[in-house]
């Protein structure tokens, strides 16, 4: 009977041990006698129906996304008039297509509230096509006279990012850094004469270097699901540069070529303004959807040149006093770890 007494508490113990015991994990081994039994930890699990440890970033992640912008003509430059001197053609009378592109951001961890953000994203082929059919004369040097008149307005653009993102808490981070643009454009005009085809082409090219402020502020919006919106804005300078070719027909005679070309700096503006919706599938996968807005003030737009290029006395200077606004979608995935 003293035996049995003695006996007791040690298999009480082991049961009560037991009963805590953790799936995957072995039994701790019975608790000798007159000793108080251990406590049973069980492992930390991450549980992605909990939103505060699913629906934020791990420490490294890699976004991947298509991206789907439009952007706005800029300018209302006159091309060509017609035989009345009326205006027949200009910079606006066509609108841009809505233009494929691609965007990356890489994070990676410097500190428990600091991540380094290195973000590209860009458009290719930003095409804006008009015509006029009638008879009339180019508008600028040289004042061509002809009809059938062609214009397409193109352009394109590559973004890359450095930024400093720091978490103030779990919804709102501060960011700092500094961004590079370089905006492409190009106008090509074409028009019949008795002479044969004749053609202008002005191109711009803008190089913006500067540094930026914003802020992010994360909201969670269910168990898998959240949303972030992403403001940034600086002040850039611009190393502006344009050139323009005319290449003329003349009846019995060679085409008359003449080239030109300026420079000039200028302090530019870049604001975008970002919405994305975030449904993560699991710890390490995520979809992303959104929406951007982006406004790029004091580049050189390849139509604001033609007044500013006359072939006949051969100056030439460059206007960076344009401006576009962007916005359109983006679709994508997230993988983080």
């Amino acid at each position: 009977m003293r035996a049995l007494s003695k006996g007791l508490p040690a298999v009480l113990a082991f049961l009560a041990v037991g009963s805590g015991t953790v799936r995957g994990q072995e039994p701790p081994p019975p608790t000798p006698p007159g000793m108080p039994a251990p406590t049973v930890v069980a492992p930390t699990i991450v549980d992605c129906n909990v939103c505060d440890s699913c629906c934020h970033k791990r420490p490294w992640y890699l976004q991947l996304d298509a991206i789907v912008l439009h952007r706005s003509v800029g300018t209302s430059q006159l091309i060509a008039a017609d035989a009345a001197g009326n205006p027949a053609l200009r910079a606006d009378t066509g609108r841009f297509n809505w233009d494929v592109g691609a965007r990356a951001m890489v994070g990676i961890p410097l500190s428990a509230v600091g991540t380094l953000q290195l973000l590209y994203f860009g458009a290719y082929d930003q095409r804006n096509p008009a015509t006029f059919a009638g008879a009339g004369t180019w508008v600028g040097s040289p004042g061509t006279a002809g009809d059938n008149f062609f214009s397409n307005y193109r352009s394109y653009f590559h973004n890359v990012e450095i930024n400093y993102s720091r978490n103030l808490n779990q919804r709102l981070a501060l960011l700092a850094g500094f961004r590079y643009l370089s905006w492409q454009e190009n106008l090509n005009n074409t028009v019949n004469t008795a002479a044969g085809t004749s053609i202008r082409d002005y191109f711009t090219n803008n190089n913006l270097y500067g540094g930026q402020l914003g802020a992010a502020w994360t909201a969670c919006l269910g168990q898998r699901l959240s949303a972030t919106i992403t403001g940034k804005a600086g002040l850039y300078g611009n190393d502006s540069s344009m050139s323009a070719r005319a290449n003329i027909a003349n009846l019995g005679a060679a085409p008359t070529i003449t080239n030109g070309s300026a420079s000039q700096a200028q302090v530019a503006f870049i604001g975008d303004l970002g919405l994305v919706g975030t449904y993560r599938v699991s710890n390490h996968l995520a979809l992303r959807g959104g929406y951007n807005l982006m406004w790029v003030e004091g580049i050189g737009l390849a139509p604001d040149q033609v007044n500013n290029s006359n072939f006949a006395a051969n100056t030439f200077s460059d206007n960076t006093r344009g401006g576009v606004f962007l916005h359109g979608g983006l679709g994508g995935v997230e993988l983080s770890w």
